[in-house]
Protein backbone atom coordinates (compact mmCIF):
# COMPACT_ATOMS: atom_id res chain seq x y z
CA UNK A 1 0.00 0.00 0.00
CA UNK A 2 1.12 3.55 -0.51
CA UNK A 3 2.51 5.82 1.60
CA UNK A 4 1.79 9.82 1.98
CA UNK A 5 5.03 11.60 0.78
CA UNK A 6 5.72 15.06 0.73
CA UNK A 7 8.23 17.17 -1.13
CA UNK A 8 11.49 17.36 0.62
CA UNK A 9 12.71 20.45 1.76
CA UNK A 10 16.40 20.03 3.21
CA UNK A 11 15.26 21.81 6.68
CA UNK A 12 16.80 18.59 8.81
CA UNK A 13 20.00 18.74 6.55
CA UNK A 14 23.40 21.03 7.81
CA UNK A 15 21.79 24.35 5.88
CA UNK A 16 18.49 23.67 7.82
CA UNK A 17 17.57 23.76 11.55
CA UNK A 18 21.41 23.60 12.49
CA UNK A 19 21.96 26.62 10.17
CA UNK A 20 19.10 28.44 11.73
CA UNK A 21 19.79 27.35 15.12
CA UNK A 22 22.51 29.66 14.65
CA UNK A 23 21.77 32.65 13.07
CA UNK A 24 17.75 33.14 13.24
CA UNK A 25 16.21 35.38 15.99
CA UNK A 26 14.58 33.07 17.89
CA UNK A 27 12.37 35.76 19.52
CA UNK A 28 11.02 36.95 15.79
CA UNK A 29 7.35 36.39 15.77
CA UNK A 30 7.34 34.22 13.14
CA UNK A 31 9.66 31.26 14.99
CA UNK A 32 7.30 32.05 18.18
CA UNK A 33 4.30 31.12 15.54
CA UNK A 34 6.56 28.04 14.20
CA UNK A 35 6.21 26.97 18.06
CA UNK A 36 3.07 27.41 18.68
CA UNK A 37 1.04 25.77 15.71
CA UNK A 38 1.91 22.17 14.75
CA UNK A 39 1.30 23.06 10.95
CA UNK A 40 1.84 18.91 10.12
CA UNK A 41 -2.07 18.45 11.21
CA UNK A 42 -2.26 20.83 8.30
CA UNK A 43 -1.22 18.91 5.92
CA UNK A 44 -2.77 16.09 6.68
CA UNK A 45 -5.89 17.58 6.36
CA UNK A 46 -5.37 18.92 3.32
CA UNK A 47 -3.57 16.19 1.82
CA UNK A 48 -7.38 15.17 0.15
CA UNK A 49 -7.13 18.35 -1.74
CA UNK A 50 -4.21 16.90 -3.57
CA UNK A 51 -4.15 15.85 -7.05
CA UNK A 52 -2.80 12.42 -6.16
CA UNK A 53 -3.48 12.63 -2.21
CA UNK A 54 0.24 12.45 -1.56
CA UNK A 55 0.33 8.87 -2.59
CA UNK A 56 0.55 9.36 -6.34
CA UNK A 57 2.04 11.83 -8.77
CA UNK A 58 4.57 14.83 -7.84
CA UNK A 59 4.58 15.36 -4.04
CA UNK A 60 2.91 18.08 -2.63
CA UNK A 61 4.50 21.06 -0.86
CA UNK A 62 2.06 21.09 2.30
CA UNK A 63 3.02 22.81 4.64
CA UNK A 64 5.37 25.24 2.89
CA UNK A 65 2.44 26.56 0.64
CA UNK A 66 -0.10 27.17 3.46
CA UNK A 67 2.77 29.06 5.06
CA UNK A 68 3.71 30.94 1.90
CA UNK A 69 0.06 31.95 1.72
CA UNK A 70 0.21 33.02 5.44
CA UNK A 71 3.13 35.50 4.74
CA UNK A 72 1.62 36.53 1.54
CA UNK A 73 -1.19 38.28 3.81
CA UNK A 74 0.45 38.75 7.13
CA UNK A 75 2.81 41.54 5.22
CA UNK A 76 0.16 42.46 2.71
CA UNK A 77 2.49 41.35 -0.22
CA UNK A 78 1.63 39.80 -3.62
CA UNK A 79 2.57 36.09 -4.11
CA UNK A 80 5.64 36.68 -6.55
CA UNK A 81 7.06 39.13 -3.78
CA UNK A 82 6.12 36.33 -0.98
CA UNK A 83 8.27 33.77 -3.45
CA UNK A 84 11.43 36.17 -3.33
CA UNK A 85 10.64 36.78 0.77
CA UNK A 86 11.20 33.12 1.23
CA UNK A 87 13.98 32.98 -1.46
CA UNK A 88 15.77 35.76 0.27
CA UNK A 89 15.20 36.62 3.87
CA UNK A 90 16.19 33.80 6.16
CA UNK A 91 13.68 34.09 8.75
CA UNK A 92 10.94 33.59 6.41
CA UNK A 93 12.90 30.61 4.71
CA UNK A 94 13.26 28.88 8.33
CA UNK A 95 9.37 29.70 8.77
CA UNK A 96 8.18 27.53 5.64
CA UNK A 97 10.39 24.80 6.58
CA UNK A 98 12.75 24.92 3.78
CA UNK A 99 17.29 24.85 3.88
CA UNK A 100 18.94 27.76 2.80
CA UNK A 101 19.93 26.25 -0.32
CA UNK A 102 16.14 25.23 -1.38
CA UNK A 103 14.81 27.50 -3.65
CA UNK A 104 11.34 28.20 -2.77
CA UNK A 105 8.52 27.36 -4.59
CA UNK A 106 7.16 29.65 -7.61
CA UNK A 107 4.34 31.87 -7.20
CA UNK A 108 2.36 29.59 -9.88
CA UNK A 109 2.36 27.14 -7.09
CA UNK A 110 0.56 28.70 -4.36
CA UNK A 111 -2.62 29.71 -6.94
CA UNK A 112 -2.41 26.31 -8.18
CA UNK A 113 -2.81 25.25 -4.08
CA UNK A 114 -5.34 27.26 -3.49
CA UNK A 115 -7.72 26.48 -6.45
CA UNK A 116 -7.47 22.53 -4.65
CA UNK A 117 -8.41 23.59 -1.88
CA UNK A 118 -11.66 25.29 -4.13
CA UNK A 119 -12.72 21.87 -4.84
CA UNK A 120 -16.02 21.86 -5.97
CA UNK A 121 -16.12 25.63 -6.01
CA UNK A 122 -16.90 25.42 -2.29
CA UNK A 123 -15.22 26.99 0.47
CA UNK A 124 -14.96 23.89 3.11
CA UNK A 125 -10.76 23.92 3.47
CA UNK A 126 -10.82 27.25 4.44
CA UNK A 127 -13.77 26.54 6.90
CA UNK A 128 -11.55 23.65 8.38
CA UNK A 129 -8.13 25.87 8.53
CA UNK A 130 -10.21 28.20 10.68
CA UNK A 131 -11.85 25.52 12.69
CA UNK A 132 -8.57 23.59 13.05
CA UNK A 133 -6.73 27.38 14.38
CA UNK A 134 -9.99 27.72 17.53
CA UNK A 135 -9.01 23.91 18.44
CA UNK A 136 -5.62 24.86 18.83
CA UNK A 137 -5.87 27.95 20.66
CA UNK A 138 -7.81 25.56 22.64
CA UNK A 139 -5.43 23.44 23.40
CA UNK A 140 -2.41 26.21 23.98
CA UNK A 141 -4.83 27.26 27.37
CA UNK A 142 -6.87 30.26 25.27
CA UNK A 143 -10.27 30.28 27.15
CA UNK A 144 -12.83 32.22 24.66
CA UNK A 145 -15.18 34.48 26.36
CA UNK A 146 -15.04 38.21 28.02
CA UNK A 147 -12.05 37.21 29.59
CA UNK A 148 -9.56 35.03 28.32
CA UNK A 149 -6.91 33.32 30.29
CA UNK A 150 -3.72 30.75 29.95
CA UNK A 151 -3.77 27.20 31.42
CA UNK A 152 -1.10 28.55 33.65
CA UNK A 153 -3.66 31.29 35.68
CA UNK A 154 -6.23 29.39 35.27
CA UNK A 155 -6.94 28.36 38.60
CA UNK A 156 -6.01 31.62 40.00
CA UNK A 157 -8.85 33.15 37.88
CA UNK A 158 -11.33 30.28 38.96
CA UNK A 159 -10.55 31.20 42.58
CA UNK A 160 -10.89 34.77 41.98
CA UNK A 161 -14.13 35.20 40.66
CA UNK A 162 -15.45 33.59 43.87
CA UNK A 163 -15.22 36.06 45.74
CA UNK A 164 -17.50 38.68 46.83
CA UNK A 165 -14.63 41.61 45.93
CA UNK A 166 -14.25 40.15 41.99
CA UNK A 167 -18.63 40.15 42.02
CA UNK A 168 -18.97 43.81 43.42
CA UNK A 169 -16.16 44.87 40.77
CA UNK A 170 -17.80 42.61 37.75
CA UNK A 171 -20.80 44.28 38.56
CA UNK A 172 -19.32 47.86 38.06
CA UNK A 173 -17.70 47.26 34.78
CA UNK A 174 -20.74 46.39 33.59
CA UNK A 175 -22.46 49.37 34.25
CA UNK A 176 -21.79 50.90 30.89
CA UNK A 177 -23.36 54.22 28.98
CA UNK A 178 -23.47 52.47 25.28
CA UNK A 179 -25.49 49.81 24.04
CA UNK A 180 -24.64 46.16 23.10
CA UNK A 181 -24.66 47.38 19.28
CA UNK A 182 -22.31 50.05 19.69
CA UNK A 183 -19.87 48.34 21.56
CA UNK A 184 -20.02 45.71 19.21
CA UNK A 185 -19.24 48.04 16.59
CA UNK A 186 -16.43 49.56 17.74
CA UNK A 187 -14.75 45.63 18.16
CA UNK A 188 -15.92 44.93 14.77
CA UNK A 189 -14.56 48.53 13.36
CA UNK A 190 -11.01 47.55 14.67
CA UNK A 191 -10.76 44.31 13.51
CA UNK A 192 -11.77 45.51 10.29
CA UNK A 193 -9.25 48.52 10.16
CA UNK A 194 -6.98 45.67 10.83
CA UNK A 195 -7.64 44.14 7.86
CA UNK A 196 -8.01 46.99 5.22
CA UNK A 197 -4.50 48.71 7.12
CA UNK A 198 -1.99 45.66 7.81
CA UNK A 199 -3.37 42.59 5.33
CA UNK A 200 -4.74 44.21 2.45
CA UNK A 201 -8.98 43.75 2.43
CA UNK A 202 -8.59 47.16 1.25
CA UNK A 203 -8.99 45.71 -1.79
CA UNK A 204 -9.65 42.99 -4.75
CA UNK A 205 -6.63 40.03 -4.68
CA UNK A 206 -8.50 37.87 -6.70
CA UNK A 207 -11.26 37.84 -9.32
CA UNK A 208 -14.47 36.63 -8.33
CA UNK A 209 -16.89 36.36 -5.80
CA UNK A 210 -15.73 33.06 -4.45
CA UNK A 211 -12.01 33.98 -4.89
CA UNK A 212 -12.95 37.47 -3.06
CA UNK A 213 -14.37 34.85 -0.15
CA UNK A 214 -10.93 32.95 -0.27
CA UNK A 215 -8.93 36.44 0.50
CA UNK A 216 -11.57 37.06 3.09
CA UNK A 217 -11.07 33.41 4.67
CA UNK A 218 -7.14 34.08 4.62
CA UNK A 219 -7.02 37.40 6.17
CA UNK A 220 -9.24 36.50 9.07
CA UNK A 221 -6.66 33.14 9.51
CA UNK A 222 -4.14 35.81 9.28
CA UNK A 223 -5.48 38.10 11.95
CA UNK A 224 -6.26 34.76 14.07
CA UNK A 225 -2.73 33.32 14.16
CA UNK A 226 -0.96 37.28 14.85
CA UNK A 227 -3.69 37.27 18.18
CA UNK A 228 -3.10 33.67 18.93
CA UNK A 229 0.93 34.72 19.18
CA UNK A 230 -0.03 37.47 21.36
CA UNK A 231 -2.29 35.19 23.85
CA UNK A 232 0.18 32.41 24.44
CA UNK A 233 3.39 34.86 24.44
CA UNK A 234 2.19 38.06 26.35
CA UNK A 235 3.94 40.27 23.81
CA UNK A 236 1.76 42.80 22.83
CA UNK A 237 4.63 44.33 20.11
CA UNK A 238 3.57 41.36 17.46
CA UNK A 239 0.19 42.98 17.17
CA UNK A 240 1.58 45.63 14.31
CA UNK A 241 4.33 43.49 12.23
CA UNK A 242 6.32 45.38 9.45
CA UNK A 243 7.14 44.02 6.23
CA UNK A 244 10.74 42.66 5.42
CA UNK A 245 12.73 44.83 3.16
CA UNK A 246 13.18 41.57 1.13
CA UNK A 247 9.68 41.75 0.23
Amino acid sequence: MAQERFRQTGEQSFFGRWVYERIVPQDHVLMKLDGIIPWQRFAKKLVCYDQGKALFGPAPYNPVALKMLFLSFLYDISERQTENLVNFDLVAKCFVGLAVDEPAPDHSTLSLFKGRLLQNKKTAAFEMLLQEITVIAKEQGVVFGSLQVLDGNKDIWLALEKTAEYRRGGAERYKVERTFGEAFGEAFGEAFGEAKEQHGLRRCRYVGLLRFAVQGFLTILTMNLKRLVVLVTGDQAQRRIAAPSAA
